[in-house]
């Protein structure tokens, strides 16, 4: 009879081969989630969201360009979706005006 470790593998090898960077990509779409979450909360909370959202840093793990850059997701797209950024200024590249929402969802299944 086949042990639970066995029973577990066989699910996995009938569906996709499972990734092994899918724990670091579930905590880094968490990180966008909750920031995007936070944008709404006042006083210093959001402040710090937004200032997040809008950094130019790249070389911190958990900045925003590094885990977009990680999750493969486009930084302009969640700015215009999150508000942070006019959406004529990024229709040149992307004419998908996707809510916050939307992208979070996508970045989910992407994981």
């Amino acid at each position: 009879m086949a042990g639970k470790d066995t029973v577990i593998y066989i699910a996995q090898e009938d569906d996709l081969p499972y990734d092994t960077s899918r724990p670091e990509k579930e905590l880094l779409r968490a990180v966008l989630q909750n920031a995007l979450l936070d944008m709404n909360k006042p006083g210093e909370v959001g402040r710090k969201a937004k200032e997040y959202f809008l950094s130019t840093e790249e070389d911190y793990l958990f900045s925003f360009r590094a885990v977009c850059s990680y999750l493969n997701l486009s930084p302009r797209r969640i700015l215009v979706a999150a508000g942070l950024r006019d959406a004529e200024k990024s229709s040149a590249k992307n004419t998908d005006n996707d809510s916050a929402q939307n992208l979070s969802e996508k970045a989910e299944r992407r994981v």
